[in-house]
């Protein structure tokens, strides 16, 4: 009927015809290609623009009509109308800012209205692991497994809570399938070398992420962990490497700087060790761990004071640690440097 009427008006009125046309042919991607939604607000935006047209035209028509003595209620009747829609919609964002409070509410609306998002219990299945919920997590997830077993994200996301929860041999399997589901996605080889790792089968994690270098050699991700799994084997040579390519990839890749500061500091490369602690100092001053790592390098250097001044932050930082307790205690005693402790 609207088309037919867009048809009829054209002429008269073209901003009409253009709104009915606008909006119909914007909105054919979803028309023939369904999704798994209720609704995507955002999918409506570019149709929203045909439904502006649309008011504009029937504005202008309005007002045209409204000089003839038998339309002169006919504009302010419009205007009234117009008043009306914007309050309702004014109420309708109010109370939809409500839902968006957090991740909870936002993706149990969306389950509450659509029982078969996929996308929404995921999206509920992670607030539940942010807040250490693992059953709750585990069923929400699995229910998204049950209504597409297909979706590689599923997948991850169950794999990624068994290794939040210490169940490898299952987070292993579950990862393997997001991987085969989808094996240009990285999130999924990284947790799989994770939970490798976790079950001290370094050789077969770092076999996965050589296997994730082939799909993506640019992903920081894959280097800072294979550091940490040559860290873990001894071999800080190749761990130094694959740390600075994560920080040639992105300068702030805060886990690489920090292992890179503490390889240095072991081989008693000082200065460089100094210069990249004062670096991520920088970057995040409320990291008790850099705040000690610079004490232990200054206590290195002879500098008493300022190993005192950090090791006297990294305490405020997180009370009652006992590293820096120790450390302040042996500087106050006046006891050497032994090397023992590293960062």
């Amino acid at each position: 009927l609207l088309l037919l009427l867009s048809l009829w008006v054209r002429k008269r009125n073209p901003f009409i015809s253009l709104g009915i046309v606008w909006f119909f042919i914007a909105f054919l991607p979803e028309t023939i290609l369904p999704l798994n939604m209720i609704i995507n607000e955002h999918r409506t935006y570019l149709p929203g623009m045909g439904f502006i047209i649309f008011l504009t035209g029937l504005a202008v028509t309005t007002a045209e009509a409204s000089r003839q003595q038998r339309f002169r209620y006919l504009f302010p009747g419009a205007v009234f109308l117009l008043a009306g829609f914007i309050l309702f919609n004014s109420f309708a964002t109010y109370s939809r800012n409500k839902v968006w409070k957090d991740g909870y509410t936002l993706w149990s609306d969306v389950v509450g209205k659509n029982p078969k998002s996929f996308r929404g219990w995921i999206g509920v299945g992670n607030h539940y692991l942010k807040e250490e919920r693992y059953k709750e997590a585990e069923k929400a997830i699995k229910r998204a497994v049950d209504i597409k077993p297909d979706y590689y994200i599923s997948h991850g996301a169950l794999g990624h809570l068994y290794l939040v929860t210490g169940e490898y041999e299952k987070a292993v399997e579950e990862l393997q399938k997001a991987i085969a589901l989808r094996p240009t996605d990285i999130r999924g080889y990284v947790d799989l070398a994770i939970t490798y790792a976790k079950m001290r089968r370094f050789s077969k994690a770092l076999e996965v992420l050589k296997d994730a270098l082939e799909v993506n050699p640019y992903d920081e991700k894959i280097y800072y962990n294979m550091g940490v799994l040559y860290m873990r084997l001894g071999d800080n040579k190749t761990a130094k490497e694959n740390f600075k390519k994560a920080i040639l990839l992105n300068p702030y890749n805060f886990p690489s700087l920090k292992n890179l500061g503490s390889i240095y500091f072991q081989e008693n490369k000082i200065d460089k060790a100094l210069q990249i602690f004062e670096k991520l100092l920088n970057l995040n001053s409320y990291d008790p761990d850099i705040s000690f790592n610079l004490g232990l390098v200054y206590e290195r250097l002879g500098k008493r004071e300022k190993a005192v001044e950090f090791f006297k932050k990294a305490l405020e930082l997180r009370p009652g640690w006992d590293l820096p307790q120790r450390k302040l205690k042996e500087l106050k005693e006046g006891l050497p440097d032994t090397g023992r402790s590293s960062p």
